[in-house]
């Protein structure tokens, strides 16, 4: 018997398959915090806002074999109405991923894949399948599916994540760093021993509404929370992270670090920890010790434990960021696949693929033919 899939659209539904869900994960190799129950949970309740969900549940006869997480909205496109599915996510996924019995994955994802472009064309316009990991079975597959299946459809990197690999030594990875961030560092750490009773930690605390307290006194004074990045800014995000703390505490997911001047938080990392690899989601530091680099120092702090804890990478969180680079130039990159049906997304697909190409390379040419001018005159 092949494989037949079941739409969850409720999200009491999507509450049943909670014993599946967590059995699946704990045996499968595609298992990250980002595809587990409760982070999708999380992520419904705080996201889900405008969207309809379309949880794909797969089955073999009976068994339920897998599951992909996504939802349906409407959203405009170059200023074009369109129905669009897309994973469910937020806006801290380090990327997205099915959730496969491994003896059935890659037919499990064949079909499910098939099935869901083939479907009933009032579904779905534009098929977004946001922030697949580069080198990925996913990536893989539905790159083949577009090929196969001669798919309208626009790719594009959608983010890149610097990572740093900290199973080897220290010392000698600390020592592979230029002179002169060296010379930063240890200039950074001399500025702050002014100061009485500084100290470093790594927080496990049993109350999560005492962490979030904690989290909060910092985020809520940064420029992030103005600029609307940080924890504090939206309502969402203190909500995701409300109601993810705790579960994050209790399966040892959580690394959150302090950087503390006299018992006062002055700069925090908040990260999750998923077989041996740190994943960097939200960080922040008081305006009001700017001249300390607080960030800077916590940072340091911070890869550092990694190298003396048995974590196996960094991952430091999206954006070729200088401080980041300094640290590293290795780094992990996450493509969207938009597939286009021959409605009105058609357009937007010609736009992205036929016109804006072209546009560009005319662009081009008047840029380049401007410089020539240039040149003649001051001649």
């Amino acid at each position: 018997m092949s494989y037949t899939i079941e739409y969850i659209t409720s999200y009491e539904d999507f509450l049943n398959l909670e014993t599946e869900w967590k059995k699946i994960f704990d045996t499968s190799s595609q298992a990250i915090i980002f595809n587990s129950f409760e982070w999708i949970d999380c992520c419904i309740k705080s996201y889900q806002s405008g969207k309809q969900l379309l949880i794909l549940e797969i089955r073999k006869s009976s068994e339920i074999v897998g599951f992909i997480p996504l939802w349906r909205y409407r959203a405009r496109m170059r200023g074009i109405p369109v129905n669009m599915i897309s994973f469910v996510t937020s806006p801290d996924n380090a990327y997205n991923d099915s959730l496969i019995v491994d003896d059935h994955y890659e037919q499990a994802l064949d079909f499910a894949l098939s099935y869901l472009v083939e479907s009933d064309s009032a579904l779905w316009d534009v098929l977004s399948l946001n922030e697949i990991e580069f080198t990925s079975d996913m990536y893989r597959k539905i790159a083949k599916i577009c090929t196969e299946k001669n798919l309208k459809h626009f790719q594009f990197r959608s983010a890149v994540t610097p990572v740093i690999n900290t199973e080897g030594d220290w010392e000698e990875f600390y020592a592979s760093k230029s002179r002169k961030f060296r010379k930063t560092r240890r200039n950074l750490l001399n500025r702050l021993e002014k100061y009485d009773d500084v100290s470093f930690d790594y927080v496990k605390i049993n109350d999560s509404t005492q962490m979030m307290e904690a989290i909060q006194e910092v985020s809520a004074k940064g420029w992030k929370h103005e600029a609307g990045y940080a924890i504090s800014s939206r309502s969402d995000f203190t909500r995701f992270f409300n109601e993810f703390t705790p579960i994050a505490l209790k399966n040892d997911w959580l690394r959150l670090w302090f950087l503390k001047i006299k018992g006062e938080p002055v700069a925090m990392e908040y990260d999750l920890v998923f077989n041996n690899v740190i994943y960097a989601l939200r960080a922040d530091f008081k305006p009001e010790f700017k001249e300390l680099s607080p960030g800077s120092i916590l940072e340091y702090h911070v890869i550092k434990s990694m190298f003396e804890n048995e974590i196996k990478q960094y991952r430091t969180g999206p954006g070729l960021n200088e401080y980041k680079l300094h640290w590293t130039r290795d780094s992990k990159e996450n493509y969207t696949y938009n597939i286009y049906r021959n409605t009105n997304a058609s357009i937007i697909w010609f736009v992205e693929v036929k016109l804006k190409p072209v546009l560009k390379n005319i662009m081009n040419i008047f840029r380049s033919g401007d410089g020539q001018k240039q040149t003649e005159v001051s001649e």
